[in-house]
């Protein structure tokens, strides 16, 4: 999903979470590609981004509860080194009316803006293609306790994070990211809450490659249990408030 030379694991990220109707959705990319993206080519030429990618959703998945809609996941890379506030005042002062006015107007709006961190082990990125990749977006909440944090993390590190890189390394799998929230600078009335982002990348001709996935794990750590037996204990850490099917715009990625 992301080419970069710094560690995968050493990386900040700013994720924005987008309402977009159906009526404004071939206006916004187009508003996007038009004005947005040389702002965004901008700061990575400045050093301010290092990675841009707009996630559309084509399914939603698992939703739990009635919750308001959200069509767009804008996931950002920052350089190496740069704080979150050192981008957002550096696209304060590249912005332009054109491309802020992309996440305004009638039928647009911002659901939820936060600060994530790559989890440790959880993060094999490939680039964007245009066709023959999926993604799947997790929107995972785990239970907010420093036991139940711990006991995630060090599960997806130490497992589920390796057994992907396996399969990505055959090539059963396209690509993955993990990501942990630091700070949610902002949310929606009546939004979910969450504390992770996953997104699995995968070949639209395999699909999501459960035994494959399963056989990696126990290759990882052959007392898990598999996938029946990892999954079962991370029931009891967390829910998920919702998981997409989405498409990476790579037209207007910045990568």
């Amino acid at each position: 999903m992301f080419e970069q030379n710094q560690s995968a694991d050493d990386v900040i990220y700013v994720a924005q979470a987008i309402s977009v109707g159906p009526a404004q959705r071939d206006r916004f990319i187009a508003c996007l590609r038009q004005y947005a993206v040389p702002q965004w080519r901008k700061l990575k030429q400045e050093g301010f981004l290092s990675a841009k990618h707009v996630f559309e959703t084509t399914s939603v998945r698992l939703p739990e509860g009635s919750q308001p809609a959200w069509s767009f996941l804008m996931l950002s890379r920052l350089g190496a080194g740069v704080m979150p506030e050192a981008l957002f005042g550096a696209e304060r002062s590249l912005g332009t009316d054109e491309a802020a006015l992309c996440l305004k107007g009638p039928g647009i709006e911002l659901r939820r803006l936060e600060i994530l961190r790559a989890t440790p082990n959880a993060n094999y990125p490939k680039p964007a293609l245009e066709a023959g990749v999926e993604y799947i977006v997790e929107y995972i909440a785990v239970r907010n306790s420093p036991d139940a944090l711990n006991a995630y993390r060090d599960t997806v590190s130490g497992m589920i994070g390796p057994a992907f890189g396996q399969i990505v390394q055959q090539e059963q799998l396209y690509s993955m990211f993990a990501a942990e929230t630091l700070s949610v600078q902002y949310a929606a009335a009546q939004m979910p809450e969450w504390n992770q982002i996953h997104i699995r990348g995968y070949f639209a001709a395999i699909g999501l490659n459960r035994s494959g996935f399963d056989a990696a794990l126990r290759r990882v750590n052959p007392e898990s249990g598999g996938f029946d037996g990892i999954f079962k204990r991370l029931g009891a850490l967390r829910t998920k408030p919702r998981e997409d099917v989405a498409r990476n715009l790579f037209e207007i990625a910045v990568q």
